[in-house]
């Protein structure tokens, strides 16, 4: 059986995070600085941002977690002997 790794949610999350980190500089860019009506692209790249960077958090933290467990189990097992 294929031992689940989360890393694919971790690149997704970080992808997500770059994207909306783009899409604010696109914008401030292309309005040369100014805040002025940029409201709609910047809680855009905002909301992309924190779902990227909450989707790469939760899967490092998942995929820690699974490796921590696996080292425990190992010294456990190797104790036993």
């Amino acid at each position: 059986m294929r031992k689940r790794s989360y890393i694919w949610w971790n690149v997704a999350g970080i992808v997500l995070f770059v994207a909306g980190f783009l899409v604010g500089s696109i914008n401030m860019a292309s309005r040369g600085g100014s805040m002025t009506g940029a409201g709609t692209a910047m809680m855009i790249a905002a909301v992309l941002q924190v779902l990227g960077g909450g989707v790469a958090v939760v899967a490092f933290a998942l995929d820690m977690r699974r490796f921590r467990v696996k080292r425990q189990g190992r010294r456990l097992s190797g104790a036993n002997d």
